[in-house]
């Protein structure tokens, strides 16, 4: 199933709107263009184009759109020759990098450090080679990891940290693949005024305002959390979900997740906070080894946040479950829409679809979905 036939290409374009000078270069925004009448009708056709095709659309609601310019994460790409580099974003379904002078979708400081690290890591790279520059604006400053290549020797080390003190003020760490080569601090995010770490590759929503929105909408939906509910948190990464449960110091939570350093980060959480007896974790791949319907039996919620491909496995033991109260997060309506099809067979009965829109000007939208089994 595609979204061929969905597109606002033939939207008459906005000339009053001030665009980015590498609109329809970078693989990036595509639709920065257009006006948000069409921009808008587009992302929710996205959603009922999905749906539809099950016959299960009637619960969408009006989409949430999340302001441009708050992205906290980027990947960038750095490519040096023996006489010049190229620094910026691939271009769209392609290998050639795009160079970019600046991307008003990141964060202030994320844009900031994204810019400054060009002249930084251009003298460090080694030549003929492509690294691929990963960066997260988490809550005490800008995280970033670099891969492709071989760590600097020592000299190296140091001028790198003398440059990134001078030029790179929200800079607080930087991986060079594994190793930790400058850090003046520990990045970490918050979820429910609870400080969890962060480590590089550990998944984390697109936006504060949008994971805030999210959440907030997941709070909404599970309603009352009494003392003895129990609550299983699924690809849960490091707490966004389920944190926001168990900060209350109300039910009983179980999160699982195939990351292993995302779920060391969670526990350490859990235990600062002196939470590990209402929160408790499981490191588990829920593609190969799904929690089965005998193991979810006794779970008054599940909250799913399966990455794009969607839990198909993991809803089929949950269609058998009797969990009587399932909240999907979904960042991709066809996978959302075949998950939420197998849960109707099972028993189960949609509330509410709500989607937020966190990718601005992209073909990618968020969907909270609400089901209660009926059986």
């Amino acid at each position: 199933m595609t979204f061929a036939a969905l597109s606002v290409k033939d939207a008459a374009p906005v000339t009053d709107k001030k665009q980015c000078p590498h609109f329809g270069i970078c693989g990036g925004c595509a639709y920065q263009d257009k006006s948000d009448a069409a921009y808008q009708s587009f992302k929710a056709d996205l959603v009922r184009h999905a749906f539809s095709h099950f016959k299960i659309e009637k619960k969408i609601k009006e989409p949430v759109f999340i302001p441009h310019g708050l992205r906290r994460r980027t990947t960038l790409s750095l490519y040096r020759t023996a006489d010049s580099y190229v620094y910026g974003y691939k271009s769209r379904a392609s290998r050639k990098i795009v160079p970019i002078s600046e991307c008003k979708a990141l964060t202030p400081a994320l844009e900031e450090t994204t810019l400054a690290l060009a002249d930084i890591l251009r003298a460090f790279a080694p030549k003929e080679t492509q690294l691929k520059v990963e960066l997260t604006d988490c809550e005490n400053g800008v995280d970033v990891r670099v891969r492709g290549a071989t760590v600097p020797n020592g000299k190296k080390i140091t001028e790198l940290n003398r440059q990134i003190a001078e030029a790179a003020p929200h800079l607080i760490r930087l991986t060079w693949d594994e190793e930790i080569i400058f850090g003046k601090a520990s990045p970490f995010v918050t979820f429910a005024d609870i400080q969890t770490g962060f480590a590089p590759g550990v998944f984390l929503q697109p936006s504060r305002e949008g994971e805030r929105t999210l959440q907030d909408f997941v709070t909404k939906a599970a309603g009352t959390i009494k003392n003895k509910t129990r609550i299983v948190d699924l690809f849960s990464g490091i707490g966004a979900f389920g944190l926001i449960f168990s900060a209350r110091r109300k039910g009983a939570v179980l999160s699982v997740d195939a990351d292993g350093e995302a779920i060391n980060l969670l526990e350490t959480a859990i235990r600062k906070e002196n939470l590990s007896g209402c929160h408790q974790t499981k490191k588990r791949d829920l593609f190969r080894h799904p929690l089965s319907f005998q193991e979810l039996k006794g779970f008054d919620l599940a909250v799913i946040n399966p990455p794009r491909q969607g839990g198909e496995a993991q809803c089929q033991a949950l269609a058998r479950s009797g969990v009587k109260k399932i909240i999907m997060i979904s960042c991709n309506p066809v996978t959302a829409a075949r998950d939420c099809a197998l849960l109707i067979k099972g028993g189960c009965q949609i509330e509410t679809i709500q989607p937020v829109d966190q990718f601005p000007y992209t073909d990618h939208i968020e969907c909270v979905i609400t089901l209660k089994h009926t059986l």
